[in-house]
């Protein structure tokens, strides 16, 4: 069965949703929400790149979704992150329909006297700078 949509979508590794696509609706945990999205998406028949550090729980979908799911596994501060999950979604399966970005870390939680400015910096890059790659990378591969 061919699916209808291809996503790449960040931060897949935990999380508990009910997600339609048609309405946009999401209900969700408070942490998590992108292996929640990811299961909604592949029971619609869409095709996904799981994006996400912990590699286990997206191997573990890619079982559950025969066809549907590739993954991988890597730091999204690693900005060719992003390049690498086009490919795979392009070379799979010729298109990419859309990105979800979902992806975020909360350290440093502390005051600002008693941080570092590389751990600020560590934030940074995985919370905004990464989600710019990301949507640059969609630039790229043209309209989604």
């Amino acid at each position: 069965m061919s699916a209808q949509k291809v996503v790449i979508l960040t931060g897949a590794s935990r999380g508990k949703i009910c997600l339609s696509w048609n309405n946009h609706i999401i209900k969700a945990d408070s942490i998590g929400i992108g292996l929640a999205i990811a299961h909604c998406l592949l029971e619609q028949s869409t095709n996904v790149v799981v994006v996400a550090r912990s590699q286990q729980p997206l191997e573990n979908l890619s079982k559950q979704y025969p066809g549907q799911v590739k993954v991988l596994a890597g730091d999204l501060a690693d900005f060719s992150l992003g390049n690498k999950a086009l490919d795979l979604a392009t070379s799979t399966w010729n298109r990419l329909d859309g990105i979800i970005i979902n992806h975020g870390i909360l350290a440093p939680v502390k005051k600002v006297a008693n941080s570092e400015a590389d751990e600020w910096r560590d934030l940074f890059d995985v919370n905004v700078f990464s989600a710019i790659s990301m949507v640059c990378i969609s630039i790229i591969s043209g309209p989604i």
